[in-house]
């Protein structure tokens, strides 16, 4: 397994948050919403770890949309090379929810990225990149079924692939008002040009909302082949005010 930082971003900038798929759910109107996360990546080896801090800022334009500010902090160590950390890629988006009919939902969250991060140490692109992200969600009793389906305009001057599609599919179970479980499913396309295997993953979570104004997030995917990380460990504090 080689990590790769700007492939990581794009997660990032599709959906800074603790799993691989997002909801339709927006922020209320006139309100903030911020989430503190962490996320590490590794290789069963233990020669490539990938550590990554963001805090998102959101805040709610209207019934159904809202827009948001992330900035991440990486910390990268790839094998025997020198460790790599800094401030990386921020991004600002914006979600908007076009579709609510009975228990299903449609959304549309689309971000662009901003090149601050250092290119040399492998921080960011080095130029703007581009996503959006199509997401679906349908709730049945205590169980609700999401799907995310998603393109980036990876720009960069590495030699990787710039055309990213993103899939994940995910279920969630609602034990009760203030605890919840999910699995899920993702995949997306390979930024190494003329690789074919596409990273895959295999992920559990459990979320906890204590309060109104608090949710804690714990996530772990798995990486099912090759072109995946090993293992993915993340956790958020979102708070809503």
């Amino acid at each position: 397994m080689t990590f790769k930082p700007i492939a990581a971003g794009i997660l990032l900038m599709i959906a800074a948050q603790t799993y691989a798929y997002e909801d339709s759910g927006t922020v209320e109107a006139g309100h903030w919403e911020l989430e503190l996360g962490i996320e590490r990546a590794s290789a069963a080896n233990g020669d490539e770890t990938a550590l990554e801090l963001a805090a998102t800022l959101s805040h709610g334009l209207g019934k159904n949309l809202d827009i948001f500010i992330s900035a991440p902090y990486q910390s990268n160590k790839v094998a025997d090379e020198s460790r790599q950390k800094g401030l990386a890629d921020m991004s600002l988006g914006l979600k908007w929810r076009f579709i609510e009919h009975d228990n299903l939902n449609l959304a549309l969250a689309a971000s662009a990225s901003l090149p601050n991060g250092d290119e040399k140490k492998g921080l960011g692109a080095g130029r703007s990149q581009y996503a959006a992200n199509l997401i679906a969600d349908y709730q049945l009793s205590e169980f609700t079924f999401f799907a995310n389906s998603g393109y980036t305009y990876a720009n960069n001057r590495a030699g990787e692939n710039k055309d990213i599609w993103n899939l994940a599919l995910a279920a969630e179970y609602a034990f009760s008002e203030t605890f919840a479980a999910n699995l899920e499913w993702s995949s997306e396309r390979n930024t190494e040009a003329g690789v074919h295997q596409h990273p895959a993953y295999l992920g559990a979570g459990i979320t906890w909302s204590p309060a109104e104004q608090l949710d804690v997030d714990l996530g772990y995917q798995h990486g099912l082949n090759h072109a995946a990380d090993d293992h993915i460990v993340s956790a958020a504090v979102t708070l809503h005010f």
